[in-house]
């Protein structure tokens, strides 16, 4: 269960929590390791839990990482390296979850963007913003 207790309402807090779980058990992992680290081992039960969680609210319909109606196009975004990290762990799911992996990519890049390439966080139909 997330230790924040909104893992059921805020993907880019369950993405922060994910991040905090990796960077604490798995700090060669980190985005601040010094350098590129990989491995198939599985990682924290804590992150995968997570991710997996937002994986079984996800519809038939849904488009990238979570199912959730959000203020912001990135917020889901947040979720990405846990949900990366989580692939190669879930054996049979494995197929799925590079499915979703990639579904978020594809919307990623259908956002407006700033003429240097910066992601808006709010969707197609308002003005480009950076938060």
């Amino acid at each position: 269960m997330s230790c924040l207790g909104f893992l059921n309402l805020l993907s880019w807090v369950a993405g922060t929590e994910c991040e905090a779980l990796l960077e604490l058990d798995y700090p060669k992992r980190s985005v601040f390791a010094s350098k590129y680290y990989t491995t198939t081992s599985p990682v924290s039960a804590a992150p995968n839990s997570i991710i997996k969680t937002w994986y079984n609210k996800r519809t038939s319909s849904t488009v990238g990482f979570v199912a959730a109606s959000t203020s912001s196009s990135t917020d889901p975004a947040a979720l990405g390296v846990s949900w990366i990290m989580a692939e190669p762990t879930v054996g049979s799911l494995k197929a799925k979850y590079t499915a979703v992996v990639e579904q978020e990519i594809t919307f990623l890049n259908s956002i407006n963007t700033t003429p240097e390439g910066a992601v808006s966080a709010r969707p197609n139909d308002q003005p480009v913003a950076l938060w």
